[in-house]
């Protein structure tokens, strides 16, 4: 039993330290494979760096100069190159900005010391970004690819220029003056209005743009149209130049009151007569009534443009004569708010800033309309977006018949005010000379 003991402790023991000798092996060759395995996959993911650094030195070696080149190439000063690209090709800066070199250059001087020159941009790319956003709508996350910044950069550029632009809003939209009916005989149909309206200075409107508001704010902002917008003030001069703009207000808010607002808080009015003349007026809808700054059509007598051509008919009396006239002479605040929405395509949707970044963007735009207008930079621009005009024939946000809202507050007593005499007056002594030219041209034509 001992011999036997001590035969099986050795044979025990033997086997014990081959099992600790196998175990020591076997670790270390775990070992060495998992070191062959990182080694071979750091080989791979070195290989494939090269490879693609190969196939993109290629591609660009393979790629023609130019636009596209931007994209890939020189990202820290690409901002400049797309400039310098754009500035050179007028036209393509015009469909980018709806501005054209000397006229970028003429605005540039005139808020471009408002702004302040960052890293890796200018002050010249700043205001093209701005223009380029607000011409064709673009986002924040569109403009990121071609300008090559972030989109908190770009929101701070954005503001940064908008805010420029709106203090030179006083140097470019500047009040009515006296002697502004005057332009209206550069119109080829002159003698139609001149000298019956000699003292309308311009013509007044309001127009309703989209707006973007808070889900809890929704309310007062929502129109009778359905759609939330806010609704405009804006007078124009016979050279579509705008004269006045309040924006911010509700969209729910009736034109008459927004009308009184401006007069009792913004202290708006017309130009002073001269030498104790006649007062100056605008030209306004049946959305208002007759004050001592604006002349209203007759009620209940056909106005529109498109009311007389479906009638098929002459003038048949001083009312309809002085509201034909009337219609076709104001249309220009509605040609105007039409030129300007097919301008600046930001409008086209809801601005997706705060309500107080809309109300300056408004201001901002009006600016930059007069300097297009003023540089002679409408011509062309106006027979592209004439097709977007919404003229008293297509938008019916910028009308009113009379026959509801329309009606004036204190229309009760409009017969009675000096500028219903003074329609009265007009009407009469238009209506006269019409008959008296309608018979001169019969005896003329007569055998």
């Amino acid at each position: 039993m001992v011999v036997v003991g001590g035969r099986e402790r050795e044979r025990r023991g033997s086997e014990a330290s081959e099992s600790e000798s196998n175990s020591e092996g076997g670790s270390e060759a775990r070992e060495e494979a998992i070191e062959a395995r990182r080694i071979a996959f750091q080989r791979l993911n070195n290989a494939a760096v090269e490879a693609s650094c190969l196939v993109t030195a290629v591609y660009l070696q393979k790629m023609p100069r130019g636009r596209a080149n931007l994209r890939f190439t020189d990202f820290a000063n690409r901002g400049e190159r797309l400039f310098t690209d754009l500035y050179i090709d007028g036209e393509r800066l015009r469909l980018h900005t709806r501005f054209r070199p000397h006229q970028f250059d003429e605005l540039f001087d005139l808020v471009g010391g408002n702004l302040k020159a960052g890293y890796n941009i200018t002050r010249k790319q700043k205001l093209l970004l701005f223009l380029h956003c607000v011409a064709q709508g673009r986002t924040f996350g569109g403009l990121q690819e071609e300008y090559h910044h972030s989109k908190s950069t770009i929101s701070k550029i954005f503001h940064e220029a908008l805010a420029a632009c709106v203090i030179g809003y006083s140097s470019l939209v500047r009040p009515a003056k006296v002697n502004d009916a005057e332009a209206m005989l550069n119109r080829s149909d002159w003698p139609k209005y001149w000298p019956w309206f000699e003292d309308a200075v311009g013509a007044l409107d309001g127009s309703h743009i989209q707006a973007y508001v808070a889900n809890e704010e929704q309310g007062p902002w929502r129109n009778r149209k359905g759609y939330l917008s806010q609704n405009v003030l804006a007078v124009v001069n016979h050279e579509r130049l705008f004269t006045y703009v309040l924006p911010g207000w509700e969209g729910s808010a009736h034109d008459g009151r927004v009308l009184a607002a401006a007069k009792e808080t913004e202290g708006f009015t017309a130009p002073a007569s001269v030498r104790g003349g006649p007062t100056k007026y605008y030209l306004a809808d049946a959305g208002y009534s007759n004050t001592d700054i604006t002349l209203v059509p007759y009620r209940g007598v056909r106005y529109h443009l498109r009311e007389v051509a479906a009638a098929g008919m002459r003038p048949q009396n001083a009312e309809e004569l002085f509201n034909l006239r009337h219609s076709s002479l104001r249309n220009v605040v509605e040609r105007t708010f039409g030129i300007f929405k097919g301008r600046f395509q930001i409008f086209k949707a809801p601005p997706q800033y705060d309500i107080e970044t809309q109300t300056w963007l408004v201001y901002a735009c009006a600016a930059l309309h007069n300097l297009l207008t003023l540089t002679g930079g409408d011509h062309q621009d106006e027979s592209e977006l004439r097709p977007q005009l919404p003229d008293s024939e297509k938008d019916p946000d910028n009308n009113y018949d009379g026959s509801a809202e329309g009606a004036a507050v204190d229309k009760a007593t409009e017969n009675v005010t000096a500028m219903a005499k003074r329609r009265d007056e007009i009407a009469e002594v238009m209506w006269f000379h019409y008959k008296e030219e309608e018979q001169r041209r019969a005896e003329a034509n007569r055998p």
